[in-house]
């Protein structure tokens, strides 16, 4: 399974080509798609109609990973490794839920996740 961050969710609401390739090809190869309820609570914070809601649950499945006990605990070992960065608590959650269940995450800001490649995290490449 591949873990969408919030950026890709958003992406699929404005139908962003190169989003919206990688998606169709993933979902080719047999590649589930997922998200952490982390993610979706970002997401659902909009602006968002309905349909585009719809729609980008369409592609998600109902794969919605719930953010567990073990998640928050490696998120807080994330978000304190990283110098407790101002606006960083997000990705790190996002991150974790990713990490603990060894899936590769796909963003179109990689610049915010790399530091936790070497916890563990894999970035999915967009292109």
């Amino acid at each position: 399974m591949i873990h969408l961050d919030t950026n890709i969710l958003i992406a699929t609401t404005i139908n962003d080509r190169l989003v919206m390739e990688k998606l169709a090809h993933l979902s080719r190869e047999g590649i589930s798609l997922g998200t952490s309820t982390i993610a979706w609570a970002e997401f659902c914070n909009g602006p968002l109609s309905p349909r585009e809601r719809q729609r980008t649950e369409a592609i998600v499945r109902d794969h919605f990973l719930e953010f567990t006990q073990e998640d928050a605990q490696f998120s807080a070992e994330l978000f304190n490794a990283g110098g407790r960065r101002r606006g960083s608590n997000v990705d790190c959650m996002i991150a974790a839920s990713a990490i603990t269940r060894k899936h590769a995450l796909l963003t179109k800001n990689t610049k915010d996740f790399t530091r936790f490649e070497s916890q563990g995290l894999v970035l999915e490449p967009l292109n």
